[in-house]
């Protein structure tokens, strides 16, 4: 294999661990994160994430443990004359690896399903890079079975990292709902159950703005926490 060949692979494994996995014709590109922000003139990465792929061409360096997300449903729901996504995702993360990173375009419903120790979210700057590193933030709120809203961050990149070094506790396993802000404030009667649902939720917490923009997140009362969970399960056992 050629150093050129060589190059493009690890490239590609680095972006399989972030967020462009199984590009879809059918979003004209768009990746797996759902909220690319696609423009006729293709979409436009936040500098996080530039930043991050820029730093691991230099180093040329190998990919720790890297965490996992699987599709758990996604629904296309019509919003005037546009079509837009709900989504939940599983993401496993395990202790101390490799952040997966996510634009930040959709509003969040983040449902903690397992958790060894505490969770943190990525700092500011080249992801990976000391800086960023000493940057990062412990959500100190977020346990096992707690639910918190996060408003979009408008484009900027996200990602989180478990943080316990015991590399023998399990990985930390978290719901991610996704709710597109133009469904906010739109009429949603004839939509799918569970959008309306988690839209209603989330439209709520956003009164709580200051909360919902900070990396907390506003947290959800234990029994819609709970509500939300129960929800994630019962889609991903197709019940």
């Amino acid at each position: 294999m050629s150093s050129k060949e060589n190059q493009k692979e690890e490239t590609d494994a680095f972006l399989q661990s972030m967020t462009f996995a199984r590009k879809r014709d059918r979003h004209f590109g768009a990746c797996d994160c759902d909220e690319c922000g696609v423009t006729p003139g293709g979409f436009v990465l936040p500098n996080e994430i530039k930043e991050a792929i820029d730093r691991f061409k230099r180093t040329k360096g190998t990919l720790k443990r890297t965490q996992e997300r699987q599709l758990v449903r996604q629904e296309a729901v019509k919003i005037g004359e546009e079509t837009v996504m709900f989504s939940i995702w599983q993401w496993t993360l395990p202790s101390e690896a490799e952040p997966l990173l996510e634009f930040g375009n959709n509003h969040r419903i983040i449902c903690v399903q397992r958790l060894g120790r505490k969770l943190q979210h990525i700092g500011t700057g080249i992801v990976g890079s000391s800086s960023e590193e000493d940057g990062r933030y412990t959500l100190e709120s977020w346990a096992a079975g707690s639910a918190h809203v996060l408003a979009s961050r408008q484009g900027k990149a996200v990602g989180w990292v478990h943080e316990n070094d015991n590399e023998t506790m399990v990985p930390a396993v978290l719901y991610m709902i996704k709710i597109p802000p133009s469904a906010i404030h739109a009429n949603m009667d004839k939509s799918v159950g569970w959008c309306r649902m988690v839209r209603n939720i989330c439209q709520r917490a956003l009164v709580l703005k200051e909360q919902c923009e900070s990396s907390d997140g506003a947290p959800l009362e234990a029994q819609e926490a709970k509500q939300m969970l129960e929800l994630c399960k019962s889609l991903q056992d197709g019940i």
